[in-house]
Formats: C-alpha cells, sequence, structure tokens
C-alpha cells in the first residue's frame, strides 16, 4: 500500500470529487415510517466532462441521522481512475446542532486506498484510525488535543446543516471545523445569492454559499496544493431546505482546482416524512 505522501504526482480529477463529494450526504434498516428522509442522484463533472455519479441519502429519526454516499467513476471518468469511494456517517441532531458519533470512509482507486475509522462524542474526536499513515511528520502542523475539541465534524456529517430558519442564509453564516482522518481544517462560509432549483421531484430555491478552506493542523504549510487551497477564493457549496424540518442539504458544489473546475449537482432529489410536504412534494 502506498503511503499517502507517496502518490502518483498526476492529478485523478475522480479522486478529488470523491474526496470533495463528502462535503456532501442507503439508509439503515428498521427506520420507523416515520422517518425523515432524503435520497439523490449528484452528476460529477470536470471541466465539462462528465467523470462520476454520486448517490446520496439521508435518514433522520427520533433525534438521530445516518448519512451514507457512494460514487463510481462513469463514462470518461472510468479513463481517469477505477476505483469506488463510499463514506458513511451517524450521530444526534439537537440543540439546532449536529453531532456525529462515527464515521467511515472506504476509498479504492487505481493505485491506492484509503479507509478511515472514527468516534466522535460532545464535539471531540475520541478515536481515530486512517490508512495510510502520514509521512513528513517533521514538515507538519501538529495535531493537538486543542484543535480536536470543540464541535469537530466529520466530512460527511458536515454536509448536514440544521438552522432555525430553513431555506435562509443563515446556513451560510457558519464555520465548519472538520477532521478528515488526515488533516484538521475549517470550511468558512458565506451568503452569495439563490438559484432557482427545478428536478424531477424537487422544486424550489437554493441558498449559494462562498466556501473558503482554512488548514488548521496535520498540512504541510509550504505544499502546493495547500497553498493553492488556502488562496482558493473560487469555492461554492449551494444548499436546498428539507421541507420545515430545519434540515438542509447540498444541491450542488464547484470548486476551481490546478488543473479544472470540479462540479458536483443533483439531478434528482426525492424528500419524504413529516414536514417535507412543502419540498418539492
Amino acid at each position: 500500500m502506498r503511503r499517502s505522501d507517496d502518490r502518483p504526482s498526476r492529478f485523478s480529477p475522480f479522486a478529488a470529487a470523491a474526496g470533495f463529494v463528502a462535503l456532501t450526504l442507503a439508509a439503515p434498516g428498521g427506520a420507523s415510517a416515520e422517518s425523515l428522509r432524503v435520497g439523490g442522484v449528484y452528476a460529477v463533472t470536470f471541466s465539462g466532462v462528465p467523470i462520476g455519479r454520486a448517490t446520496f441519502s439521508l435518514v433522520a429519526d427520533g433525534g438521530a441521522y445516518s448519512v451514507k454516499i457512494a460514487m463510481k467513476p462513469a463514462a470518461v471518468g472510468k479513463v481517469v481512475a477505477a476505483g469506488v469511494f463510499k463514506a458513511e456517517a451517524a450521530g444526534w441532531l439537537h440543540d439546532g446542532s449536529v453531532y456525529p458519533a462515527r464515521f467511515l470512509l472506504d476509498s479504492v482507486d487505481t493505485d491506492m486506498e484509503n479507509r478511515v475509522s472514527m468516534r466522535l462524542a460532545d464535539g471531540a474526536v475520541k478515536y481515530s484510525e486512517a490508512e495510510p499513515g502520514l509521512g513528513r511528520m517533521e514538515e507538519r502542523v501538529p495535531i493537538t488535543d486543542s484543535v480536536m475539541a470543540g464541535g469537530i465534524l466529520d466530512p460527511v456529517s458536515s454536509a448536514v446543516a440544521f438552522v432555525a430558519d430553513p431555506g435562509s442564509k443563515d446556513v451560510c453564516a457558519r464555520k465548519l471545523p472538520i477532521f478528515d482522518g488526515w488533516t484538521r481544517y475549517d470550511i468558512k462560509l458565506s451568503y452569495e445569492g439563490t438559484q432557482p432549483v427545478d428536478l424531477p421531484t424537487y422544486s424550489g430555491t437554493a441558498v449559494v454559499c462562498a466556501a473558503r478552506w482554512v488548514p488548521v493542523a496535520g498540512h504541510i504549510p509550504d505544499k502546493p496544493s495547500v497553498v493553492y487551497m488556502k488562496n482558493n477564493r473560487s469555492i461554492s457549496i449551494s444548499y436546498v431546505p428539507v421541507g420545515r424540518s430545519g434540515l438542509m442539504v447540498p444541491y450542488s458544489i464547484s470548486m476551481k482546482t490546478l488543473y479544472g473546475t470540479l462540479n458536483v449537482e443533483a439531478e434528482d432529489l426525492k424528500m419524504t416524512g413529516p414536514l417535507t410536504a412543502s419540498a418539492g412534494q
């Protein structure tokens, strides 16, 4: 197995898409008939070329949530990479916040495998194991206890927004403190505008947020990709409300990279359960 710093120098749009889609969301068996459910299919393109498709599901039931995402290459994407990406998270929704309890990631590409197992409680990481391990540790910003507490989110749980006024620009007035198993970073959101959404089973308005990636720990400060992403002003995430439930989920993601622009956009979203009647029903 390759170490994370021994990966090929060529850029893999599929791998980048898989990683960034994780800023998006199947359902576990046994969920009650009153569960709130969201399911969707997302198209992934790189510089306008289709490279993958992602499936997404969210179940919220009795204050608990479970989300899963799967992605595989499609069309031209099979030439770029022949891998698959799966991630899932579960936790609790209360006091207007998301509290993850576990996170699992399993990603297999043409010549690398990435796996993460994480447990969280009370907004702090209690256990984390990631493969492959990081190298060049003397060059990295140390990951200390202080940066691993205080409302930490895993990448999948960070996609679930819980706001008092669903559909409002409040969804953009947030900073997301994320740990992915290797690095700690923040995603800072700010309000950018709205856009209409008209899908086969969902119609409404998406709230568009500008996003900034801010490295905190575990990264190599002068690494070109880190420097580029830190200064990247071309990242946006748009959210749609899940009816009147207070939840919002991503509709689209756009990110400029060193090699082109990555776009992830929903082809369809289906929402069922309590308080979802106003969301495309």
